[in-house]
């Protein structure tokens, strides 16, 4: 279920939600904020004050789905059982210094255990220094979980869109180079689309999304950068990487004829420990061996029978393999699934 309610003036809004929305510029899945999460509970705050900048602030109410020892409790025969709670705070400042260029920096922390805290209500705040003024800046163990990233796109090149996303969170700058004792946390998203060109009605696609070991994940269960146990970044998660191709074409209005190649590669999940009293996250190999892999080419072909109304069809041949916790038996190894259906809105 999803609803919004919402006050909006000339450049600006405030809002209680509940639905997705995404950050970093993408055209198969972002990777600092995605929406194939399910849907959450939020404040959406979004203010224009000048046409070359722009301030994007939410508080998430996320699901923690683990379950607080000291609320629960017995009513007769049956216990009673309730969750930690779970929050984010995050903002992202976009700057459009040029015309069709927008440069973005935010960040974001997700907090739990003892109830809302007012201070990250404030939407222009580095929240890892709050972080560390009331938990201490010594260990994970103490203190919350903080993300930072970075979003560009650029459309100053006439028929090209040029985008990248960063989402960090842990980079050790004066190591960036050391393979053994770095600590380079990320996910980086590189991509283009190309419109109209060289052919009239016509656009081509090219993604490549690379997320190193860890990403997303914290040693604290409370605090991780997810909801209902979905991460609320790049669908692959962790040690992952994926290349992405589409090329469509419009052949008379409303009709839209589309193919598209993924390959999309994942390693296997980082266990977490303690060696002498040190976590074991630095150093960490990309993708020594594949866990999961899965390629596949899809024909789409919609046709818009009125006005934000549509009818489609798709057609995918695919090949995965691997971890089967990723993929239902049902669609391992070589397939061919076809799909069709009508929807309104999108």
């Amino acid at each position: 279920m999803k609803g919004a309610i919402y006050y909006s003036w000339k450049w600006g809004r405030l809002g209680f939600v509940k639905d997705n929305y995404t950050w970093g510029d993408n055209y198969h899945g972002a990777n600092i904020r995605s929406n194939k999460v399910p849907s959450i509970g939020y404040i959406d705050f979004n203010i224009k004050p000048v046409e070359w900048v722009e301030l994007n602030y939410t508080h998430s109410w996320l699901v923690s789905e683990i379950l607080d020892s000291a609320r629960t409790y017995m009513i007769g025969n049956e216990e009673r059982k309730l969750f930690m709670n779970k929050n984010m705070a995050a903002n992202l400042i976009t700057f459009k210094p040029f015309k069709r260029l927008h440069f973005s920096l935010g960040n974001s922390i997700v907090y739990s255990d003892d109830g809302i805290k007012p201070y990250y209500f404030i939407p222009i705040m580095f929240y890892k220094s709050i972080d560390h003024t009331y938990n201490a800046a010594g260990s994970n163990a103490l203190g919350q979980n903080t993300q930072m990233f970075m979003n560009i796109s650029s459309r100053q090149i006439k028929h090209l869109h040029l985008y990248t996303s960063i989402y960090v969170d842990e980079i050790s700058v004066g190591k960036i180079m050391d393979q053994q004792n770095s600590s380079n946390i990320l996910s980086a998203k590189f991509g283009f689309k190309l419109n109209n060109f060289p052919i009239q009605n016509t656009y081509l696609i090219a993604e490549y999304t690379r997320t190193n070991p860890w990403t997303y994940r914290h040693q604290i269960e409370s605090t991780t950068y997810a909801s209902n146990q979905y991460s609320l970044g790049h669908y692959l998660g962790e040690n992952a990487q994926e290349i992405y191709l589409e090329g469509g074409f419009r052949i008379l209005r409303g009709l839209k004829i589309a193919l598209s190649y993924t390959n999309a590669l994942k390693g296997p999940a980082h266990v977490y420990q303690l060696v002498a009293g040190n976590a074991n996250v630095k150093g960490l190999p990309f993708m020594q061996n594949v866990a999961w892999e899965n390629q596949s080419i899809e024909g789409a072909v919609r046709y818009e029978i009125i006005n934000g109304g549509y009818v489609y069809a798709k057609l995918r041949i695919s090949d995965i393999k691997g971890d089967m916790n990723y993929t239902p038996s049902f669609y391992q190894g070589n397939q061919t699934t076809f799909s069709g259906g009508i929807n309104f809105g999108f």
